[in-house]
């Protein structure tokens, strides 16, 4: 069972990098501009399923303003959402296996 918590831990902190990142590109001023054309070029060395990914994440062939309502919508609905349900499933499994021992 402690594969499965450690796990979970990696999806919080996978989480919490994504929230940072979408958060970068807020202000949407010229280093978030570049940022968010990095980021989100990256996948693209990913054989097979990298560009189409890439598409997806710009939301179009390049970072514009459909990226930026994309990681808008990531950060404030849907990577909160992700958090909670990851924090639950972390709690109810602290819950039932109880805690290792002193901190």
């Amino acid at each position: 069972m402690n594969k499965v918590y450690d796990w979970f831990e990696e999806r919080l902190e996978v989480q919490a990098i994504a929230d940072d990142i979408s958060r970068y590109s807020l202000p949407w001023d010229q280093v978030g501009f570049w940022a968010c054309k990095i980021v989100t070029g990256v996948p693209a060395a990913v054989p097979i399923v990298g560009p189409p990914l890439v598409l997806v994440l710009r939301g179009g062939e390049s970072v514009g303003q459909s990226t930026l309502t994309r990681f808008y919508s990531a950060h404030t609905f849907v990577l909160p959402l992700a958090a909670a349900v990851l924090m639950l499933t972390h709690f109810l499994m602290i819950r039932k296996q109880g805690i290792s021992g002193p901190l």
